[in-house]
């Protein structure tokens, strides 16, 4: 299986949802990520990487494995991807 590198998906709109779920995080507070304006299209990305967060649950969507994704992408780290895992769950339950 090859990581799935786009930024936007245009094949199915119930991929494309959970995108606008990803944006309304405030990840200024998670320190597994960065974002620079005239980096990535100012997209957040693992920090130290050029690899967007969103490119994490889209491989994940596509059924790759945490461990796949850690191998397709060598600049992110288990740590951070957990990090990201455990923001974007801390955030969902604050925002119910």
């Amino acid at each position: 299986m090859r990581p799935n590198l786009s930024l936007k998906r245009s094949d199915n709109s119930t991929k494309h949802h959970w995108c606008y779920h990803i944006s309304m995080i405030d990840w200024s507070t998670c320190p597994a990520v960065e974002q620079h304006l005239g980096r990535v299209s100012g997209a957040w990305v693992f920090a130290g990487t050029r690899v967007p967060i969103s490119t994490l649950f889209e491989n994940l969507e596509d059924d790759a494995s945490l461990h796949e994704f850690i191998e397709w992408f060598p600049g992110v780290t288990t740590e951070q991807a957990k990090a990201v895992f455990e923001h974007a769950a801390r955030s969902a339950l604050e925002a119910a």
